[in-house]
């Protein structure tokens, strides 16, 4: 793939046209730009124009009225169907006419739609453009077509459209994943066929004009004649690779007009900026956000609300450096919850959540990865956007907020509605191009600054550096990384294999990893994997937590994961992991070693068994144990290890299989200071909270194995509990939803509570997931009770818990998951 360089060496320079050229060629020119904006982040490119969240015809009249050369209309209807976008289309297009008659002005008409070709096309510019033709003054000649958005590294050459990637390597739309959006897929990244095949053939690609780069850099009037050429309202795809580029189009755009020449744009948000001569903004800093609380709602609050998607892709790496930098407290909104009967139930549980939270620290909102939705925030539909508009209202009225930070346009669409932001002027940027902040005019978000973020912009520290923006305390430098990220940017989806999801255990027997699996296990999928990079992270043990593992730092990181069962290497290698075929090649030239084991001796088979990889680590390398192992048995294996100078990092993982996908582990880490530096960035990676809880290796296992006593106590009081409520004709959904709110409520109970559910049948025990075997339990409590003897301390409950689970071992559900322990609580006729 090629960089910019290379994308532009056969095209001539950009011609030099600055914004006050623009501006003087706009002199004397009273015609207005309505932006009608597909979602409220469109306005990240622009500064000191009004925008408006209502379209009525005296909302567009207030809009208007201000005199600004450009005003944004947020319409929200990339989140809608087609029908409800061409009715909202339709209202506000009469809605603006109507203001702009009455006030005896004159408006063009810009839809500021996405920079990656998603969206309602070719329905709204339809739907627009019919309006616009019913009256005499507004016939279109050309609908410009131009998605550039040079900042955020889109841009177009040769009618092609492409998006930068890692290491600012050019991607063709097609092949990202923006492509595979599951409402606006696209298959590719030739404009001009992307409208023919939109169009369903109605306009072929051969009637498409295309001005290219080697046109628009040919000077002004080369350009112009060509717009001057257009004719009924056919789309001109515009080339573009720089706002240079973009303002040179604007230039050529006023001649056309200037002949009598009218346009319909459907564009990226740079475009409004260049067309309307705008200065780049100035970034604000906190001080500016600081003058805006003055005198409003949000003098005195000290505290924020961060608004997220689903964590997946950067959403979960932004969210990891958020937890990694600032204190928080992390709400999930549940997409099931909100569309069946908990949904009442479950707003007030996280209005109540999120308020507690901000009496102490800033709060996030995050929708939840499960539901009928899918992962990118356009998939809000009506019931999900009324939950969370209920869900913004209570907590703004019950709490004073610092500032409100909503990620992704159709959040904050939603969002924006909640905080009763009706009129409000664009501030400036808070990140260039990326991040818009809003003031409200009136209401009850007066004051409140309320930052708008482009879900597909910027890098991991993105978000965290505009919540401190809006905090107004001081950004920290970036830190240079360990090992250098992967370059991942299609989608699984478009590739050559369709990634399955993580964390079924149940595929295959695999928790455990031996120190070579052979060289005859050669699969496909190793064959066909590139070699270990020379800086990587091997990952060792990819079953039920190790594979989630991987697949996290493969995100970020490069990774080479190695298990002794071959399905298991496979489905790492389905996501992004690559595969090796025994411990050692995976750790051959790694900085860093990650242990996901199921014992002390599958750990010390690993790595001094006969082909053990502490025999190739170099002096200094840095061994991170995830595995509960015991304490005795982590300070013996540090021991060890440390003779060749390798150094132990003791941290095993709590959280399950679910929450490491997502990077939301707990983790326990006995280590040194040193070697903790250095493998900090990796465990932020998959943690939501790191507790160092002492300087020496055993350390994380001892308060692992506190822990794990609660917890096994815990799972098998849950099973109890509904047993019992099961005997009381009591329905499951009601007690598990009731104790859910409880004083009783904790991860484990809550979270085992859903997975007994299923528990109950032996078809069910047999296919369900495996988030935790029932013999790793096992292992653990035996650990615990081992532990707690050498000590001296009686914990009859553990021993009790202990024998039940050995009941369940032996009854031959040993690598089902730890939740069938139900089925020896029930009676046996219940079943």
């Amino acid at each position: 793939m090629p960089t910019l360089a290379e994308l532009l060496s056969a095209y001539p320079p950009e011609v030099d046209v600055t914004p006050r050229q623009v501006r003087e060629a706009r002199t004397g020119r009273t015609r207005q730009l309505v932006v009608l904006d597909d979602h409220a982040s469109g306005t990240q490119s622009v500064a000191g124009l009004p925008v408006t969240t209502a379209w009525s015809q005296e909302d567009l009249k207030w809009a208007l009225a201000t005199g600004a050369p450009g005003v944004h209309v947020v319409t929200g209807t990339r989140a809608m169907s087609a029908t409800e976008t061409e009715d909202r289309d339709f209202d506000v297009t009469r809605a603006a006419l109507a203001a702009a008659d009455e006030l005896g002005v004159d408006i063009d008409v810009a839809l500021r739609s996405d920079s990656t070709l998603r969206g309602h096309y070719p329905l709204e510019t339809d739907v627009v453009a019919s309006c616009l033709a019913a009256d005499a003054d507004h016939h279109i000649d050309g609908l410009i077509v131009c998605p550039a958005f040079p900042d955020a590294g889109r841009i177009t050459v040769d009618s092609i459209h492409y998006v930068r990637g890692e290491r600012d390597i050019y991607h063709p739309a097609a092949t990202t994943e923006y492509a595979a959006d599951p409402a606006f897929a696209f298959d590719t990244s030739s404009i001009p066929e992307w409208i023919e095949q939109r169009t369903g053939g109605r306009i072929a690609a051969s009637t498409v004009t295309r001005m290219t780069l080697a046109q628009l850099r040919s000077g002004i009037d080369a350009v112009a004649a060509i717009l001057m050429a257009a004719r009924g309202g056919m789309p001109i795809v515009v080339d573009a690779a720089s706002d240079s580029d973009l303002r040179a189009l604007a230039l050529a755009l006023y001649r056309a007009e200037e002949s009598g020449k009218r346009f319909l744009f459907r564009v990226a948000p740079p475009f409004i900026r260049e067309y309307l001569g705008q200065d780049r903004p100035a970034t604000l800093r906190g001080s500016d956000i600081e003058a805006l609380r003055e005198g409003g709602r949000a003098e005195g609050a000290k505290h924020g609300l961060v608004l997220v998607g689903k964590p997946a892709g950067l959403t979960d790496r932004q969210l990891r450096e958020l937890r990694r930098r600032r204190g928080l407290r992390e709400v999930e909104i549940s997409l099931p919850a909100l569309l069946d009967h908990r949904r009442d139930m479950h707003i007030d549980e996280v209005v109540a959540r999120a308020a507690q939270g901000l009496d102490a620290e800033h709060v996030v909102l995050r929708l939840s990865r499960d539901g009928s939705s899918g992962d990118t925030d356009y998939s809000l539909d009506g019931r999900l956007a009324s939950g969370l508009l209920a869900i913004v209202r209570k907590i703004v009225a019950e709490h004073p907020l610092r500032f409100v930070v909503s990620r992704g346009g159709a959040i904050a669409t939603t969002v924006a509605r909640a905080l009763g932001v009706r009129r409000a002027w664009v501030r400036g940027p808070l990140l260039p191009g990326a991040v818009s902040l809003w003031q409200a005019e009136g209401g009850p978000a007066d004051g409140v600054p309320f930052a708008v973020y482009a879900g597909t912009i910027g890098d991991e520290y993105s978000l965290t550096d505009v919540v401190d923006l809006c905090a107004n305390v001081p950004i920290p430098p970036r830190q240079p990384r360990l090992v250098p990220p992967t370059v991942a940017i299609a989608p699984r989806a478009l590739q050559a294999r369709t990634a399955p999801a993580v964390a079924d255990a149940g595929e295959a027997d695999s928790t455990r990893a031996g120190a070579d699996a052979g060289a005859s296990e050669t699969t496909e999928a190793a064959k066909s994997k590139d070699a270990p990079a020379a800086s990587h992270l091997a990952v060792i043990g990819l079953g039920a937590t190790g594979l989630p593992i991987a697949a996290c730092l493969a995100e970020t990181f490069s990774v080479v994961g190695f298990d002794i069962a071959e399905a298991r290497r496979e489905l790492a290698w389905r996501h992004g992991v690559t595969s090796a075929l025994s411990a050692r090649e995976a750790t051959d030239g790694a900085n860093l070693v990650l242990l996901n084991l199921r014992d002390a001796a599958q750990v010390a088979d690993v790595l001094f068994g006969d082909d053990g990889i502490a025999a190739i680590l170099a002096p200094g390398a840095i061994v991170v144990l995830c595995s509960t192992v015991g304490v005795a048995e982590a300070r013996e294996i540090a021991t060890r290890l440390a003779a060749s100078d390798i150094h132990l990092v003791d941290a095993p993982v709590s959280g399950g299989p679910d929450r490491a996908r997502r990077g939301e582990l707990l983790i326990a880490v006995g280590a040194a200071t040193d070697a903790l530096a250095v493998a900090e960035e990796t465990l932020t990676t998959l943690a939501a909270r790191i507790v160092h809880v002492g300087t020496t290796p055993g350390d994380g296992q001892a308060m692992k194995i506190v822990n794990q006593l609660l917890a096994g106590v815990q799972v098998l009081a849950t099973a109890e509990a509904l047993s019992l409520a099961r005997a009381l004709n009591l329905e499951r959904d009601a007690v598990v939803d009731f104790l859910r709110l409880s004083d009783t409520a904790s991860f484990v109970t809550t979270e085992r509570a859903e997975r007994m559910k299923a528990a109950h049948s032996d078809t069910t025990t047999a296919a369900a997931p495996v988030h935790n075997p029932l013999a790793v339990m096992v292992k653990d409590l035996g650990i615990v009770a081992s532990t707690a003897y050498h000590s001296g301390v009686g914990v009859p409950l553990a021993g009790l818990t202990e024998q039940m689970f050995l009941l369940g071992q032996r009854a031959g559900w040993g690598e089902a998951d730890d939740s069938v322990i139900i089925r020896l609580t029930e009676p046996e006729e219940r079943h």
